[in-house]
């Protein structure tokens, strides 16, 4: 009798948590429900241009997204332990807490992933995804968005099949692009030490003279906040391969959230660090050579990496390409149609209104610097 008691018992809290969360995705949906209805209600015009435009970029979708996401992914956890416990007449009480503990912690990471979608300003989501200098994600962060990182780990070795697939038949190639004669940029997934060792010998090519070039430094760009980087992967190629500095640099974007929403000085303070990485550089090699001009063969490759190189790495080198003056509003969409077919950077990703501003800020800088 008391066996059944406490099983009764626990069932009764079981079931009262998945109605809690049945609750809790109800408000999810019905939130999703309320901002449709304002979509409408903005694109009839009664709130006006400017409040439309306000709405249209907000993260909010995203963030209902991650709720709801949660809210099923606890739903699952907690209904799959219930019947667990059942079935178990002996450890049933440790299963069903067991199941309650790792349900609440799914649901956790997932809200605060809607938290963190509610930034505005993208080096805010460092105290979300803090990461160390070596591009590794911190030992706190795991223990925040342990679900999180680890469904991204699996899409970035998705990512990589994928272009090892089709790079075969030469469809997908992770061609550089030259911005100037010594420096190349190449978007890319985040790599495995394999997939570097192999990508770093086609990438510091000459394309001229199909000679391996002699390369000063790389600074690897990590847009990917959800995994570690492959900065230290680079870090220890072997020394045959490359045996130049690299640098690291991180600016933390969140999976699908349009690159409109981080706000325009947060990507031109990583351009301007770029930049100055570059005359570093070249100023250290003519300080060493004594000469007054930077030789042929010399390289500065500038690798931008997000999870399966997609989205976010191509879409900040066309805007890195955008700042530099190598593209312009009129070519950058014929540009990522040559060399970049696979992208996927809808308009309401990549906006209009973000390439127009910085190429605006380009043609600005420019236009200030004396003759």
């Amino acid at each position: 009798m008391g066996c059944r008691r406490v099983q009764k018992t626990m069932g009764f809290d079981t079931l009262s948590i998945i109605a809690g969360g049945y609750m809790y995705i109800d408000w999810s949906l019905n939130s999703a429900d309320v901002s449709a209805s304002c979509v409408r209600y903005i694109r009839r015009g009664s709130v006006g241009r400017i409040g439309a435009h306000t709405f249209k970029s907000s993260p909010y979708a995203l963030v209902v997204k991650h709720l709801t996401i949660g809210g099923i992914g606890f739903l699952l956890i907690a209904i799959a332990g219930f019947y667990l416990a059942n079935m178990s007449m002996i450890t049933n009480e440790m299963i069903e807490t067991f199941a309650i503990i790792i349900a609440l912690y799914w649901l956790i990471s997932f809200a605060m992933l809607a938290c963190a979608y509610q930034q505005t300003r993208s080096m805010q989501g460092t105290r979300w995804f803090q990461k160390s200098s070596s591009g590794r994600l911190t030992a706190y962060t795991w223990m925040k968005f342990a679900p999180i990182i680890i469904m991204y780990n699996a899409m970035s070795l998705l990512g990589q099949w994928y272009f090892k697939a089709f790079s075969k038949g030469q469809k997908y190639p992770l061609t550089p692009y030259a911005i100037s004669d010594s420096v190349s940029v190449v978007a890319s997934p985040r790599l495995t030490q394999t997939g570097i060792n192999t990508h770093l010998t086609d990438w510091l090519r000459s394309p001229e003279n199909n000679k391996p070039s002699v390369c000063y430094q790389i600074i690897v760009v990590d847009l990917a906040a959800e995994i570690s980087s492959h900065v230290n992967k680079v870090a220890m190629t072997p020394k045959d391969t490359v045996s130049t500095p690299v640098h690291y640099l991180y600016l933390p974007l969140l999976d699908l959230q349009p690159l409109s929403d981080v706000v325009l000085k947060d990507y031109i303070d990583l351009f301007e660090r770029i930049d100055v990485l570059i005359q570093s550089a070249e100023t250290e090699v003519l300080i060493i050579n004594h000469k007054d001009k930077i030789e042929d063969g010399f390289i500065t490759l500038i690798n931008f990496h997000c999870v399966m190189g997609l989205s976010r790495s191509i879409g900040v080198q066309v805007l890195y390409s955008l700042y530099c003056g190598t593209l312009t509003l009129y070519n950058y969409q014929s540009w990522l149609e040559q060399h970049y077919p696979h992208a996927h950077l809808k308009d309401t990703y990549l906006s209009q209104s973000l390439v127009e501003a910085i190429a605006n800020y380009q043609s600005i800088k420019y236009s200030k610097t004396p003759l």
